[in-house]
């Protein structure tokens, strides 16, 4: 634009010879052979023939308009000249570079900064690794790099004068497609208008773009001011690292570590699904045998080591085996849940309740005394008798039988216990059943004794040789 109005001056006005654009010794625009007719003013002032106009940037001069008129002939030549149609066109060039001034600036942002760049520093320019910009004061690119270019799938020269909060970028946390993000998008302060705003460098700012080719690039993008010899903030300098391969590699990993996470979590609610299947009694959901004894023996040890209470009751569905003859397995399987069902209710944290073996149950009361043990051994007959009542229309009574037996000293062992209470069972189903038996009670006769055992001298030798096998299990874990 400032070559076309430089040579429109000189074609128009025949006492204007050539006219030239410089700016720090560097020919930016030429009309006319310049060169040839141009002697540059020894005392740096204008002369009749030779007419510099100094270009102002702000306060500080950016370049210089340079006119080489013809010399003048004489003063009626002069008036002659005056009264002519050319000092007309002459008097309208120069108002229009006067009127132009004002939009000088916007026409020297058309210029190629990097013509005047040295082709070193241009070639170390182009060699960065990085995009980086150079902005003026209204965010206008005047200087890019080839990198820069590149990421902006544009001709490094295209860049030039376009503002770069322009360039369709989109915060790396929004979706450019939602209209949410189009309004905060207007809110966002870009590093390098952060930088020229606070005069400090603003660092590891993300930003994204739409590629043509490989979908949103995310960018992190650094700000720093440039400042004149006063201080004042000129432009500022800007830099794009382009993250986007690290950044779905970070993502992939992500998404890697949240598979693995989700699978150790499955792993191990399968586990605990399996454990808990491992030491459950499938009829009844309560301890097997095996779980039984291996957390018995726990409870027992601490009880004998802190010197606290341990009660134990063993139970018997009465007469069960008529059950199954009259009615078959299948409701005595149903029978045999009730039980379990209503002894789990009787029993509270901390208690353990397991199935010993067919319509045989254990109960295992830590920290109970042997008056409270003997109390809800009561209350769990009681309900077992009424509750089936109301819920099985068999033309049966189902009672159940109860031995119970506690910690007596510091000699006692896990089976010596059982054994106690095993004693005690079989006392009350030989005194007729449905009732609870101490071991100690009066109603444990001799002829009861002798009966109880002999059954339970089988009974002890196989809760020994399961004690031994649940503690060697423990030992060698």
């Amino acid at each position: 634009m400032v070559q076309t109005i430089l040579s429109t001056v000189v074609e128009r006005d025949e006492t204007i010879l050539s006219a030239a654009l410089r700016r720090r010794g560097n020919t930016l625009a030429v009309a006319g052979p310049h060169e040839e007719f141009w002697e540059p003013p020894e005392d740096g002032r204008s002369s009749p023939t030779h007419v510099q106009i100094p270009v102002m940037n702000g306060e500080n001069q950016w370049g210089l308009i340079e006119l080489r008129f013809r010399a003048l002939q004489s003063v009626a030549g002069l008036r002659a000249w005056r009264d002519s149609p050319l000092a007309l066109f002459a008097f309208i060039g120069l108002a229009g570079f006067a009127v132009y001034f004002l939009f000088l600036r916007r026409a020297l942002r058309e210029l190629d900064p990097s013509s005047v760049v040295p082709e070193h520093v241009r070639s170390a320019f182009n060699a960065l690794a990085e995009g980086v910009i150079i902005i003026d004061e209204e965010e206008r690119i005047v200087l890019a790099n080839q990198e820069f270019a590149n990421m902006m799938e544009r001709e490094a020269d295209s860049l030039i004068g376009l503002k770069a909060s322009e360039l369709d970028w989109f915060s790396s946390q929004s979706s450019k497609s939602s209209e949410s993000s189009e309004s905060s998008e207007s809110n966002i302060q870009y590093p390098w208008q952060q930088a020229m705003s606070k005069g400090k460098s603003h660092m590891g700012s993300r930003l994204r773009r739409q590629s043509s080719k490989d979908g949103a690039r995310i960018f992190v993008v650094n700000g720093a001011p440039i400042l004149d010899a006063k201080g004042n903030t000129r432009g500022a300098l800007a830099t794009f690292d382009d993250i986007s391969d690290i950044e779905q590699k970070n993502e992939e990993l992500e998404d890697a570590m949240m598979h693995l996470s989700e699978s150790r979590e499955a792993i191990e609610r399968k586990n605990k699904e399996l454990q808990y299947l491992a030491t459950r009694d499938p009829l009844t959901n309560l301890l097997n045998r095996r779980a039984l004894f291996e957390l018995f023996e726990q409870r027992f040890e601490n009880a004998k080591r802190d010197s606290l209470p341990l009660v134990g009751l063993m139970i018997d569905i009465d007469e069960f085996k008529s059950v199954n003859d009259r009615y078959g397995h299948s409701v005595g399987d149903e029978v045999i849940q009730f039980v379990g069902e209503k002894l789990m209710s009787a029993a509270k944290f901390g208690d353990l309740s397991g199935r010993y073996g067919g319509e045989e149950f254990c109960l295992i009361l830590p920290g109970s005394s042997i008056d409270d043990a003997l109390a809800l051994a009561e209350r769990l007959r009681i309900t077992v008798r009424t509750d089936f009542r109301a819920q099985f229309s068999l033309d049966i009574d189902l009672t159940i039988s109860l031995g119970v037996a506690s910690l007596e000293g510091a000699e006692d062992t896990a089976s010596d216990l059982l054994n106690r209470a095993d004693k005690a069972l079989y006392a009350a189903k030989a005194h007729g059943r449905n009732r609870v038996v101490t071991w100690g009670d009066p109603e444990l006769d001799t002829a009861a004794a002798v009966a109880a055992e002999e059954r339970s001298i089988a009974r002890h030798t196989s809760n020994a040789v399961l004690v031994r096998e649940t503690m060697s299990v423990k030992a060698g874990r």
